[in-house]
């Protein structure tokens, strides 16, 4: 990171400021990397783009997990298997948050003005409300667009 910079600097009228200190884990190791910043903290190392990617691949994970139905104690533990760093209850929430985000983005979308048909179905699920778990109807809305694709409108609990 330090050649990169130094690459980086000789490219612009920015100057080295420092370092920061950064720590990742990768398997059962962790790593702590001191990372060259610049004044105007315009430099950003390709490593640490890779060592990005990684968390949002572990948040895409998370909120799979969480969509599945698995508690974010469960969670937690499968992440210390696959990676070797325990996330508390809190972390997991953290990043399967944006779930509800995205979850939100769909909620808001524009809808076809025109449907050839709209059908509905539903779906028991075993659902847990405080203390008991009792079977509850899902309505799943297809509409059927006129050229012939099919786009979920909505899903509602009963």
């Amino acid at each position: 990171m330090h050649h990169e910079r130094r690459m980086f600097l000789d490219e612009t009228a920015d100057s080295g400021n420092g370092f920061r200190p950064r720590r990742f884990c990768y398997g059962h190791y962790e790593f702590h990397l001191k990372v060259p910043r610049t004044r105007q903290g315009s430099f950003y190392p390709v490593l640490l783009a890779v060592i990005k990617r990684e968390d949002e691949e572990s948040a895409h994970l998370f909120t799979s997990l969480y969509s599945k139905g698995l508690t974010t104690e469960q969670i937690g533990e499968v992440a210390e298997e696959l990676y070797g760093k325990h996330y508390s209850k809190q972390q997991v929430s953290y990043l399967s948050r944006s779930c509800a985000e995205e979850v939100e983005a769909w909620l808001n979308r524009e809808l076809s003005s025109r449907y050839l048909a709209v059908f509905i179905d539903a779906t028991f699920s075993p659902t847990r409300r405080e203390d008991s778990v009792r079977r509850e109807a899902y309505y799943t809305l297809l509409g059927l667009l006129p050229d012939g694709r099919r786009e979920v409108l909505g899903i509602v609990k009963d």
